[in-house]
């Protein structure tokens, strides 16, 4: 499985792209921006990421905003959604669901751990092989 981390944080970043490798091959943005860019050319490459973690503060740009962006994307290129993760350390109704608004399907509050992260991934029907059940 292709998964996209994007986090503006280096240890948030690396703990999460640790943990997640155990899930497929991880690739890392370190902002909205440079996260757009790698969904777009993974789209373009006809390999697009099936999981994605967003924080939704970064410095470029909020996490909500990527998340709609990358919907944008799929629905006008009639492509499969990815799994959106949102990684914060929010941890307030209004976030959470205006990440869910935006088109979420899993929300988790900072710091990420292996037992918080697995917890997720696994109402995402994820294994960790990175086989989507």
């Amino acid at each position: 499985m292709r998964i996209l981390v994007i986090d503006d944080e280096l240890t948030a970043r690396t703990v999460a792209e640790i943990l997640l490798t155990a899930y497929g091959r991880c690739d890392v943005a370190d902002g909205g921006t440079a996260g757009l860019a790698l969904f777009q050319k993974a789209h373009a490459m006809g390999e697009p990421y099936e999981l994605i973690t967003v924080d939704i503060n970064m410095a470029d740009m909020l996490g909500q905003e990527v998340v709609k962006r990358m919907r944008r994307l799929e629905e006008k290129d009639g492509l499969q959604p990815a799994k959106i993760v949102m990684v914060t350390g929010r941890d307030d109704l209004e976030s959470m669901s205006a990440s869910f608004w935006q088109g979420c399907q899993g929300y988790v509050v900072k710091p990420l751990t292996a037992f918080n992260l697995q917890e997720m991934l696994d109402n995402l029907y994820i294994e960790p092989d990175g086989r989507l059940e």
